[in-house]
Order: structure tokens, then sequence, then C-alpha cells
């Protein structure tokens, strides 16, 4: 069964550029997403851009985060 996390987190440049950087605004806590066209239950993340602020539902399956809305 998948976990899921909901908040408001901040987008910024991941590692590299196959991922995101979502830090948690109230915890400040940080959580890596791959970058993704969307599809298997999780959300297309071409369209984030670095600096905005999104309110998002984080799926976490086998312990790997994603966007899942």
């Amino acid at each position: 069964m998948e976990q899921t996390t909901t908040g408001s987190y901040r987008v910024l440049p991941g590692r590299d550029d196959d991922e995101w950087l979502l830090l948690d605004v109230e915890r400040g806590d940080p959580t890596y997403v791959p970058r993704t066209t969307g599809g298997d239950d999780r959300a297309d993340t071409t369209a984030l851009t670095p600096g905005n602020r999104v309110d998002a539902t984080l799926g976490w399956v086998d312990g790997d985060p994603h966007l899942a809305s």
C-alpha cells in the first residue's frame, strides 16, 4: 500500500536534471522527487518552476517518494 504525505513545498532544483527538491515550508524537510511526465499514479512535474510554492501530495513506494498530485 502506498503511503502519502500532504503539505506545502518550495520547488528547488535537485541534485541533477532528473529530479526536483521539494522543501517542506513548515518543517524545512527536504524531499527529492523525480521529474516525470506523469503516469503510474504520478503527477506531471515538467511544468514546475524553481522558487514556486506548491500544495502537493507525495506518494511513497518502497521508501522512494514521487509527486502524486
